[in-house]
């Protein structure tokens, strides 16, 4: 093991905390726990208060896509994740809660319907040209 003068190590370790430089401010973000009479996920800012209008599973689900994404940066299997334009290709992830199947008896085409009750988003017409299950 090396000799390494006392001094040197005293010049070596951290500031205390008695010395700490004060951060400048932080900006004030619409996500605030201040407010106890919503929850802390409802959004309040002008920027994001178009996602009321968007059913929670796809948010969830594009929450889960996001952590995943996150998780598999830090194992060092993939790059950091980015976000996605607002032109190009685009896509969502939806799960079994937000769609249903159903038959059309006067075109026989079959109907993929998209949404909640609360928040019906359409309904895709497609005729299966080879034979497919529904999912459970």
């Amino acid at each position: 093991m090396s000799s390494i003068p006392y001094e040197r190590i005293e010049l070596c370790r951290p500031a205390s905390a008695s010395a700490r430089i004060p951060l400048p401010p932080r900006k004030r973000s619409c996500f605030n726990g201040s407010d106890t009479s919503g929850s802390f996920t409802t959004p309040r800012c002008p920027k994001t208060s178009w996602l009321r209008e968007v059913p929670s599973p796809i948010l969830r689900n594009g929450a889960v896509l996001w952590k995943q994404a996150y998780a598999r940066f830090f194992s060092g299997l993939a790059r950091r994740p980015t976000f996605k334009g607002k032109d190009g290709r685009q896509s969502v992830w939806i799960t079994s809660e937000l769609f249903s199947f159903r038959t059309n008896d006067e075109t026989q085409f079959e109907e993929l319907i998209l949404g909640t009750k609360k928040f019906p988003l359409g309904v895709l017409s497609f005729k299966a040209h080879t034979p497919y299950s529904r999912p459970a």
